[in-house]
């Protein structure tokens, strides 16, 4: 009798093995995919809070946009100027003009005018070369300082300058682009 008890316990232990092995041949996948699912539901919770903190500062900045004096709508106001081909050169030759009542000038020599760029931003650009002769060092960079002021009808940007730098007066000749971004 003791042969036989053992031997049931050998075939039941061996049956009990052949039953885990049997569930972890079967089962092997599930739980490398469930700690798949769970990084992955981990990954989206964290993306899910990332949006709703963007869409929640969106949403202040829009509040903040619709108030009616609000210091944020002042900075963009150049940002968000109308464009039209001949205020812009009026702009220009009014500035000059101006200038042109002292002693010092400004000879606008050209002006080529390329609107109606999108941006990826949502703005249109209008990329705008200015070639110009000054007389003076001094109202060259009066007149970029006008171009770029933040308190002017317009704000250009300009991409790129270079000018001959051994002279600081008299007849002076440069290429000025300019960008003005509008809505």
């Amino acid at each position: 009798m003791k042969t036989s008890y053992t031997h049931n316990n050998f075939l039941a232990y061996l049956a009990i093995l052949a039953g885990f092995f049997i569930l972890l041949f079967f089962t092997k996948n599930i739980f490398s995919q469930m700690q798949v699912a769970l990084d992955e539901k981990e990954g989206l919770q964290i993306e899910l809070q990332e949006k709703e903190e963007t869409l929640s500062k969106l949403n202040t900045l829009q509040k903040t946009l619709e108030e009616d004096e609000n210091i944020l709508l002042d900075e963009i106001h150049g940002l968000t100027a109308k464009f039209s081909d001949s205020d812009i050169l009026e702009y220009l030759h009014a500035y000059a003009s101006s200038v042109n009542l002292w002693e010092e000038r400004i000879i606008i020599r050209d002006i080529t005018l390329n609107g109606d760029i999108q941006t990826d931003i949502g703005f249109r650009k209008a990329e705008i070369g200015v070639s110009l002769i000054v007389s003076w060092e001094k109202t060259l960079f009066n007149f970029m300082n006008y171009l770029t002021s933040d308190s002017e009808k317009y704000r250009f940007y300009i991409t790129n300058f270079n000018y001959p730098m051994d002279q600081s007066s008299g007849n002076i000749q440069v290429n000025i682009p300019l960008t003005l971004y509008y809505k």
